[in-house]
């Protein structure tokens, strides 16, 4: 088979050729132009796009491991299942992209703009997402699993259903996100903003959620056993029947929360204000740091099992 070269690709594009499936391994294609081009199917391992235009291109499963991509723009692109391992796609556009089942495993994404992208089930393990912008994304079903997506702003996206498990949420923006019945298992949330989220079903067991802030949020049903809340602020959220088992709330406003019908047993409060907050058949059982006042309080306003 011979090889493309780099004019080859550019004058193909420009022809409006079809380059699917074709060998493009190594290929320095760097800064060019690639606008509207067809790349389905094609064998692109460690493809130099450094810079390159691929806007409204199809790139779908096409084999892009260990390309570079940096700074590259894929925006309105069609990246359906394409396969991008250990590829860096570093401070890339992909606003409005279609990544929906595409493979990102180990890949480099930091610094992208990603407004809109689809990337519905796609697999984004131990990716490197730090300081990418995901506005209004689609991301439901996708794995993050052990990702990295430190002040990473995932505002307004669709999260459903996602596997986010040992991520690494640090000063990340979820602000009005879905995260209803994703799993969030070991994840870290710290100075996180989930403000306004809903997280029905949700599943955040043995999370750090230290200094973030879940106001006005629904986290309804959700399973917070084991999660640790220092300084979280969490005025005005539900927790309607939600697991918080062996969880420790320490220097914690519960103000206007609801914890109707909760089970709380086991958990631990340090320095915690329940004032206007709701646990009309919560279960306290076995809870520990409770002043007398505080277990009174809580008697009389319906908590059950509450230790003297």
């Amino acid at each position: 088979m011979t090889l493309l070269t780099r004019d080859d690709v550019l004058q193909r594009v420009q022809q409006n050729i079809t380059l699917k499936k074709a060998e493009l391994s190594v290929v320095d294609l760097h800064g060019l132009n690639l606008a509207g081009g067809t790349f389905s199917g094609a064998y692109m391992r460690s493809a130099n796009l450094n810079g390159t235009c691929c806007d409204r291109a199809n790139f779908s499963r096409a084999i892009l491991h260990w390309s570079q991509a940096k700074a590259a723009s894929f925006i309105g692109t069609s990246l359906m299942r394409a396969e991008f391992k250990r590829a860096d796609l570093s401070g890339a556009d992909l606003s409005e992209a279609d990544a929906d089942e595409a493979k990102l495993f180990e890949a480099t994404l930091t610094g992208i703009t990603a407004h809109r992208v689809i990337l519905e089930r796609a697999d984004l393990r131990q990716s490197n997402i730090d300081v990418a912008i995901l506005v209004q994304g689609r991301l439901s079903g996708a794995d993050f699993s052990d990702a990295s997506c430190v002040r990473t702003d995932f505002s307004e996206a669709e999260l459903r259903l996602a596997m986010v498990e040992r991520a690494d949420l640090t000063d990340a923006i979820l602000t009005r996100a879905n995260l209803e019945r994703s799993q969030f298992n070991d994840a870290q949330f710290i100075r996180t903003n989930l403000s306004e989220v809903d997280a029905v079903g949700a599943s955040f067991l043995n999370v750090n959620f230290t200094d973030a802030i879940v106001t006005n949020s629904d986290l309804s049903n959700a399973d917070l056993r084991q999660a640790h809340f220092l300084r979280t602020q969490l005025t005005g959220t539900s927790f309607f029947s939600t697991h918080f088992e062996r969880a420790v709330f320490e220097q914690v406003s519960l103000s206007n929360v609801d914890l109707t019908d909760a089970i709380v047993e086991e958990a631990t409060f340090i320095d915690v204000d329940f004032s206007n907050c709701r646990v009309r058949g919560a279960e306290f059982s076995g809870v520990k740091g409770l002043t007398s006042e505080q277990s009174q309080w809580l008697k009389h306003q319906g908590a059950l099992n509450v230790p003297n």
